[in-house]
């Protein structure tokens, strides 16, 4: 269950408590849990579904509920009720099975739905109407009329102080609840009329009628105070939640651009792509005429008696070629295949860097004929350099070794390769 309705949910069991106080015994009489009381809505349903004249027992109870309660909490609730008087057996006798429902607890639930619903504001309303109908009788009881005025003006400062103390220290999830149950413009309204009337048919509570203008006030102020509370929070935090899906539909109908855009000043968004597809390009490129111009031939640069600059790559490039061959026959050490697993671990990093680049360089040249294989294993040693490595060969394919690569000269290239490396 999300958060808010866990707050919601929090709220309603606070109010319920408070409702049941001044009838509580202690203060373990009343639920902690709203959800039991909607085991009461399942048992109270069950007996508004006709046929009920001789009374339900328990297991017809538990039918008409439909499974929605479990067994072992519907059997102890029943247990609970019985004892409270809401089910009463027809005769009064201790091991009755049939029981009927006593009206009052039906009635009292939906005062309870009421509380959850709107917060007792409808109370509230409905103390308004009764002291407006007594103002506009026949025969208007002013002491009756002065008790009803006290009542308003007393409900509406508790409210006030309520909200006001919310507005400074609650969370915004716990704000979000009370505006829903406060949204009452036209409360102050209704207490000004009350007030006409107390003008025009009382004029001698003329007194008690200004205080109650003074508590409506207040009310209507504190209420103004947490509304704004919550679109300060909401607009810092982003919450989309603190307005009505029905506020975000007409301000997109009705608000201008600006004032849309105005909502997103400070968040940064990624740059926007652009897409084209393939047949939009075609058309653009056969729509396009771009402008044609002729190339002129750039002049021939003057003769230069410095070296042919191609000759001399030609060179440079073999004299690699040379050097790379030499370190493959110094490591083959005249075979035609050696593995190089273990000389790596001598060379170091650069030197097995530096050979396997240049032994990499010929296996690609077509015009040699040595072949380096590495393996998909990764030997790891925390002592030796490097300390990764995989197995690799090298392999030559040459029916006869060069002269210049004979006996004579091994010696003298073996130690040119072990210095470079």
């Amino acid at each position: 269950m999300s958060s808010d309705a866990d707050t919601t949910r929090s709220q309603f069991a606070s109010r319920l408590r408070a409702l049941l106080a001044p009838v509580a015994q202690n203060k373990g009489a009343a639920i902690d849990d709203p959800a039991l009381l909607e085991v009461a809505t399942k048992v109270v349903e069950a007996f508004m579904k006709g046929d009920t004249t001789g009374g339900l027992s328990r297991a017809q109870i538990a039918g008409r509920t439909n499974g929605a309660v479990d067994e072992d909490l519907l059997e102890s609730r029943l247990n609970l009720f019985v004892e409270m008087g809401m089910l009463n057996t027809f005769h009064g006798r201790k091991h009755e099975q049939r029981y009927r429902l006593n009206s009052i607890s039906a009635v009292g639930l939906l005062v309870y739905e009421r509380l959850q619903e709107r917060g007792g504001m409808d109370e509230l309303r409905t103390l308004l109407d009764r002291t407006r109908r007594l103002l506009k009788g026949d025969f208007i009881d002013r002491d009756t009329v002065a008790a009803e005025i006290r009542k308003l003006t007393g409900l509406l400062t508790v409210f006030a102080d309520e909200l006001e103390l919310l507005t400074v220290s609650a969370p915004l999830s716990v704000l979000l609840g009370e505006r829903r149950l406060h949204d009452h413009g036209d409360l102050l309204r209704e207490v000004r009329e009350v007030n006409g009337l107390v003008t025009e048919h009382a004029p001698d509570l003329d007194h008690a009628a200004v205080k109650l203008i003074g508590a409506a006030q207040r009310y209507f102020d504190a209420v103004q105070n947490l509304v704004q509370r919550v679109y300060d929070d909401g607009g810092e935090t982003r919450d989309f939640s603190v307005l009505e899906p029905e506020a975000y539909f007409a301000a997109a109908k009705s608000a201008t651009i600006e004032q849309l855009a105005a909502v997103f000043d400070g968040v940064v968004f990624d740059a926007p792509s652009l897409h084209f597809d393939t047949t939009e390009m075609a058309e653009h490129l056969a729509e396009s005429k771009p402008k044609s111009s002729r190339r002129i031939r750039p002049p021939e640069p003057a003769p230069s008696e410095e070296t042919d600059p191609l000759a001399a790559a030609e060179a440079r490039r073999a004299e690699r070629t040379e050097r790379r061959i030499q370190r493959a026959e110094q490591l083959l050490d005249g075979r035609d295949e050696a593995d190089l697993t273990g000389w790596m671990i001598s060379a170091g990093w650069r030197g097995t860097a530096e050979a396997l680049a240049d032994l990499a360089a010929l296996d690609v040249d077509r015009e040699q004929h040595y072949t380096i294989e590495t393996s998909d294993a990764v030997l790891v040693s925390r002592e030796a350099e490097p300390t990764l490595r995989s197995p690799t060969s090298l392999y030559a394919e040459r029916p006869d070794i060069p002269a210049e690569h004979g006996d004579g000269e091994q010696q003298t290239i073996s130690q040119e390769a072990a210095d470079a490396s």
